[in-house]
């Protein structure tokens, strides 16, 4: 299970492959594919980027119930898009 997310974005901030979710021993995880912008994981009160700049995939984040993942985030300007973890 898991798969790969697509946004329409006029404003071109997230890449057109920015993300890939992957179920690993039952965990969801996460990884940039190389975005331009980054990506990074809102938990326990700070924001934790997951980039390792463009064209440069990262290693997979294990996900939690009530993470925020930001699709798009710079230290200065904080997050562009966010997406909420809920799993039921």
């Amino acid at each position: 299970r898991g798969g790969r997310l697509e946004v329409y974005d006029p404003n071109k901030y997230i890449s057109r492959e920015h993300l890939e979710v992957k179920f690993m021993g039952g965990v969801p995880h996460v990884r940039d594919l190389g975005s331009v912008n980054g990506t990074a994981i809102y938990r326990g009160g700070e924001w934790v980027v997951i980039s390792r700049g463009p064209k440069k995939p990262g290693d997979y984040y294990p996900l939690r119930n009530g993470d925020l993942i930001a699709l798009a985030y710079s230290e200065d300007k904080g997050p562009y898009l966010v997406i909420t973890v809920k799993m039921t």
